[in-house]
């Protein structure tokens, strides 16, 4: 070749390295800002999944991912919590997601909005209301607005036009919702059945924390004799085998001080069945703690431990096809130290 011809194959073999290293560049650039990307948007994945994954992995909880409206004030608790985290007991969640709706935040408009003191003041009075209508029919939650207006004025000791307008703030709010018109009658309900559970569940609680375990009543609902009061200990041990009152126990273990004493009842085999329904019960109970009471409980129910353990190595070689609740059981305590601790080393 010549030299012309050499000089400007060089020249463009220059150029051609300087557009492999440009090339390079712009590549490096490319695969820091997909990293940098992926990195947001998976911080991003894990903070939006946070709350249902919390739901999920929570045997009570999991209620919550399956219902839009508990999702949406479920959101709303998120976003209002600095670390964008969730409440540690089910207790602790309904009371913030109660205090929502109690304050207007699914209200249709600014006017339906409610101050604080006023929402105290409606707080204040719907454990009453809600374990009354618990109390008549727990696994109905709908009533008759005749009989609702009734609860609401016995509950807050007002007269039926101030009822009225009490039912009628609190369906503005969304606190209770029209149901169906039966007999031609219109019938209403609670948001959700596990907010009435949760206040009604508070009203008891408040009562123990009160009175404490050995005296502390509640009126119940008599269909023979209408309301009587009665001790809140036996009632509850009376319908520890009843599936819709499961939700409530659940909540008056996460609201009492004292938690220890209701799972006592539960954990007296005499009382169980051959299924140990009650044991079953009293783990959801532990589960719903806060992990602070979780460690300070753990030692004083040693056999409960050991029972779980026991009946799970009975069970070791089943392989029928048996429905094992053991697992279900152990599930329920592992999440907590103390529980895994006896558990694993078990």
């Amino acid at each position: 070749l010549s030299n012309k011809e050499n000089t400007l194959l060089n020249a463009v073999a220059r150029q051609l390295e300087v557009g492999d290293t440009l090339i390079n560049l712009v590549r490096d650039a490319v695969e820091a800002r997909q990293r940098e990307r992926i990195d947001e948007l998976a911080a991003r994945q894990v903070v939006a999944a946070k709350p249902e994954a919390c739901f999920r992995d929570n045997p009570f909880l999991n209620v919550v991912a399956d219902s839009p409206l508990l999702l949406k004030l479920a959101g709303l608790v998120q976003s209002s919590r600095s670390e964008r985290d969730l409440p540690e007991t089910p207790a602790e969640f309904y009371q913030e997601m109660i205090r929502l709706l109690a304050t207007g935040a699914l209200s249709s408009s600014d006017s339906d909005s409610v101050p604080q003191p006023g929402a105290d003041a409606l707080l204040a009075i719907l454990p009453p209301i809600a374990w009354q209508l618990f109390g008549r029919d727990a696994g109905a939650n709908r009533c008759e607005r005749s009989t609702l207006l009734e609860t609401i004025a016995r509950g807050t000791n007002s007269s039926q036009a101030d009822a009225a307008k009490l039912l009628a703030k609190m369906i503005k709010l969304g606190l209770f919702v029209q149901s169906a018109l039966q007999s031609g009658e219109e019938h209403l309900q609670l948001a959700h059945t596990t907010l009435r559970d949760f206040l009604a569940a508070s009203h008891v609680a408040s009562q123990i924390n009160r009175d404490g375990w050995d005296t502390a009543e509640v009126e119940t609902w008599q269909s023979e004799s209408g309301w009587s009061m009665v001790n809140v200990r036996q009632m509850l041990d009376s319908h520890a085998f009843e599936p819709n009152w499961q939700s409530l126990f659940v909540f008056v273990a996460g609201l009492i001080n004292e938690p220890l004493g209701l799972l006592q009842i539960f954990a007296d085999r005499h009382k169980d069945d051959l299924y140990r329904h009650r044991l079953g019960l009293l783990c959801r109970c532990y589960r719903a703690l806060s992990a602070s009471r979780q460690s300070n409980i753990a030692p004083k129910i040693e056999s409960v431990f050991a029972e779980v353990l026991r009946i799970a190595k009975r069970c070791e070689h089943d392989d029928a096809g048996h429905r094992k609740p053991w697992l279900e059981w152990a599930e329920m305590l592992l999440p907590s130290a103390a529980g895994a601790e006896r558990l694993c080393g078990g």
